[in-house]
């Protein structure tokens, strides 16, 4: 690679990552994931993972980001500042793994894919598991990839897959893809012990790791998978049921988001996966091959879809990017050449989605505060928002009965007095936008503007 090109991909690499740390001091507003794990990082310390302290509320989140976010879970900003950092080094471990595969030059150019994704920069600027999880998925490749050398790898592998696990359910993709791969090569080799032996000590090091989530989700859930099962039926409800997965599998929402997550980099994509196929014969090909796929497949399947799904694995597809620039083919400077004004515009796409998401439930936030002052501990707040409600107004909260006529028991059985409504996600029931205004027993406290809406959020104080 000539210097001079080295050192523009270094520049453009490094704005991507330290752009981040300006922008995240501009952003307002919270989203409902960042809420909820702060909200239980939080109350880590507490000595409960939950929300609530009386019952088991989003405990079925993967429970390692929230533990690491809980030391600074109270800095919205704080937060916010480490995930950048997790980003950074999960840039470096996959610049390492691709470096492990495909040599120095090639990893610069993974490296620049991986860093001015779009949707890489735009996620990593909030308190959100990404950047996490990619870092657990390039540690547990980069030791599987060594465990031939040092068996121990293997156990090594299956730890950080593990943790991979335990920040993002989505680690059950990786998983399967080394069971995959391992009876692949049983398939086809003789020395089956050696290739048994790693295959136990791989499971091993992931069971190790979740052991103590196993026993968490059978504390809470009365099931070892509890927790797992919950997440699936949380989304389920969101999405499609199984029964018409079949019939639409493959749509053109599947493609759209595929495309949402990687923009102008997946021609790279695409052609790095034709020349691994072409010439993926070797082992290590045929694993990033399979772990290529698995994603795709499971999101195919998925009941509820989001880009983001798609962007955990981003590392992965970022490496198939990179590969594709390796090869010598012809006009492969031009290639070079259209591979950073991709990668430029990626990143000028991604500084544009934070910089527009900066007031996101912004009102919502500052109408929490405002319930914060207006209420004392203990109190029960009625509101469809309720991590907004655990964490920034520090109080328990009650979603609106799906009936109006079971509204007034609700609020009088936790004899409730305030009610904090948001317009925006999530959807309130039918009844809800009226019925305060128009009820006498309720009274108008303040509004909060969000999006050019002045009456976005609004706090009610009951009177009846």
């Amino acid at each position: 690679m000539a210097g001079y090109l080295k050192y523009v991909l270094i520049s453009i690499i490094t704005i991507s990552l330290l752009a981040k740390f300006l922008l995240i001091v501009f952003n307002q507003g919270l989203w409902w994931d960042e809420a909820v794990y702060l909200g239980l990082g939080k109350n880590i310390p507490k000595g409960f993972y939950s929300l609530d302290p009386g019952e088991p509320l989003e405990t079925f989140r993967p429970p390692l980001f929230p533990l690491l976010v809980s030391p600074l879970s109270s800095s919205i900003l704080l937060s916010r500042i480490l995930v950048v950092c997790f980003s950074i080094l999960a840039v470096v471990l996959t610049y390492l793994l691709s470096k492990k595969l495909f040599g120095k030059e090639t990893a610069l150019w993974v490296s620049l894919f991986l860093s001015t994704n779009q949707l890489f920069i735009f996620f990593t600027t909030k308190t959100l598991t990404e950047s996490l999880f990619i870092s657990s998925l390039s540690l547990s490749l980069i030791f599987f990839l060594g465990r031939k050398d040092k068996p121990s790898y293997s156990l090594l592998s299956g730890i950080f897959a593990g943790l991979a696990f335990l920040t993002r359910y989505l680690g059950t993709v990786l998983s399967i893809s080394y069971v995959i791969y391992f009876l692949y090569l049983l398939s086809r080799r003789k020395d089956t012990t050696r290739l048994t032996k790693e295959l136990f000590l791989l499971l091993a090091g992931i069971f190790i790791v979740i052991s103590p989530w196993l026993f968490m989700s059978q504390t809470y859930y009365g099931n070892i998978f509890g927790a797992y099962s919950t997440n699936i039926m949380e989304y389920s409800d969101q999405g499609r049921f199984f029964t018409s997965y079949l019939t639409s599998v493959i749509d053109y929402s599947y493609f759209n988001y595929i495309f949402q997550a990687f923009g102008l980099q997946i021609i790279f994509i695409v052609l790095g996966f034709y020349f691994m196929a072409r010439h993926g014969k070797t082992d290590n090909r045929i694993l990033l091959i399979i772990i290529f796929l698995m994603p795709l497949i499971f999101f195919s399947l998925a009941p509820y879809r989001e880009p983001r799904y798609l962007l955990s694995y981003s590392s992965m597809y970022a490496i198939f990017s990179g590969f594709a620039l390796r090869q010598k083919v012809k006009l492969f400077r031009l290639l070079h050449l259209l591979a950073i004004l991709a990668c430029i515009f990626s990143m000028i796409s991604g500084f544009g989605m934070v910089w527009n998401d900066r007031f996101a439930a912004n009102g919502l936030v500052q109408a929490s505060l405002h319930v914060k002052n207006l209420t004392v501990e203990d109190d029960y707040v009625m509101s469809q928002s309720y991590p907004y409600v655990y964490y920034l107004s520090e109080r328990r909260a009650v979603i609106f009965p799906r009936k109006m006529e079971d509204l007034k028991t609700a609020i009088n059985e936790k004899n409730i007095r305030y009610v904090l409504l948001y317009k925006f996600e999530p959807k309130n029931p039918e009844y809800v936008e009226d019925y305060f205004d128009n009820s006498d027993e309720f009274v108008l406290v303040r509004k909060f503007e969000q999006w050019g809406d002045p009456e976005a959020a609004r706090i009610y104080e009951f009177t009846g």
